[in-house]
């Protein structure tokens, strides 16, 4: 490039022609003036001006403003029909009619299909969870190993079958749980799916047996009798800490506000705490899950997933929140409260 088509570039890129002047004189160590560059710049352009001028473009497809502005209000149409069929939301409501207290379990960390998961366990649990009156489920991610292209390499070595059939049998799961299932959220093995195949189970599923999507997580709204009931719930959150491990659900209520609850799966332990925040009573929990051994967990220290299943208890007529750590002893509060 000489120093003439320098100018020219330097003008079209915003520098004025005292500017290029200096440029110049700096990279070719001779004398211009911002006048010479003036000159040439007005010469090259209309140059350019009156080359263009001999050509007869016979159909060129051009554009108007006007058909932009109409394209933008198709494309606006098409979000405004497409939020009608997207059933993701972080904030809902349910109300529930009954005079009893009411029991609703947290499970997450399914990870069908892995060969370190416990999935007898995990069918007599969803078992008993569908044959308790008055109990509810919220589950909090990870229903499937789904170790597909993108997860970690070499994982999918340790999936016993494949995505397809791991998440017919959580379908057959959900739907032994329809009556009681009042929200799904996404987990991050899950999310594999959604991200590269365009596939979101939780959607599907939730879609399937009416329950709620909250997408990565939310916030839950339970009426019950005269009272009601506020929830966090998520699959992952960020603050993880080896030292406090529900300083997540922590975090939540910092961020999303205090409410009565805020419960954090992902790291398959189990783990309750009562606490308050700002002068209120509140309950940090995380349910654990049924992937008891993999090869992270052992390479990183020998840890080992914990198949527990949290249930609150929720009263009607008095603010009250019990927390039982074990599915077993939730069931059983969940009946002598209930007056069984």
């Amino acid at each position: 490039m000489g120093w003439q088509e320098e100018a020219v570039r330097l003008r079209d890129d915003g520098k004025t022609y005292p500017e290029i002047a200096r440029l110049l004189r700096e990279k070719y160590h001779r004398i211009f003036t911002g006048e010479q560059v003036r000159s040439v710049y007005r010469r090259r352009k209309e140059g350019q001006r009156i080359q263009k001028e001999r050509i007869t473009f016979e159909d060129m497809r051009k554009s108007e403003p006007a058909d932009i502005e109409a394209y933008i209000e198709q494309v606006i149409t098409l979000q405004e029909a497409q939020a009608t069929l997207d059933t993701r939301q972080v904030d809902a409501t349910v109300t529930i009619s009954d005079d009893k207290p009411i029991g609703i379990a947290l499970t997450a960390d399914w990870h069908v299909g892995g060969w370190g998961t416990d999935l007898r366990l995990l069918r007599n649990d969803v078992n008993r969870m569908a044959d308790t009156e008055g109990l509810y489920v919220v589950f909090l991610g990870d229903a499937g190993d789904n170790y597909i292209g993108g997860a970690p390499p070499g994982a999918q070595f340790e999936q016993i079958i494949q995505p397809e059939q791991q998440y017919a049998i959580a379908e057959h799961f959900f739907v032994k749980l329809r009556k009681q299932l009042l929200a799904a959220l996404e987990g991050c093995h899950d999310a594999w799916s959604d991200k590269q195949a365009n596939h979101n189970f939780i959607a599907e599923i939730t879609a399937k047996i009416e329950a709620l999507n909250l997408w990565h997580g939310g916030t839950l709204t339970v009426n019950l009798g005269d009272e009601c009931y506020r929830g966090h719930f998520r699959h992952k959150f960020r603050g993880e800490s080896q030292f406090n491990p529900l300083l997540p659900c922590r975090r939540m209520m910092e961020h999303y506000g205090v409410v009565d609850w805020a419960a954090v799966a992902h790291k398959h332990f189990c783990a309750m705490q009562q606490s308050q925040m700002e002068g209120q009573d509140v309950l940090f929990v995380r349910p654990g899950s049924y992937k008891v051994l993999d090869n992270h967990g052992q390479q990183i220290g020998g840890y080992a997933g914990l198949p527990r299943v949290p249930v609150l208890i929720l009263y009607p007529n008095i603010h009250r929140l019990d927390c039982y750590l074990t599915l077993e002893a939730g069931i059983e509060a969940l009946r002598h409260a209930r007056g069984a």
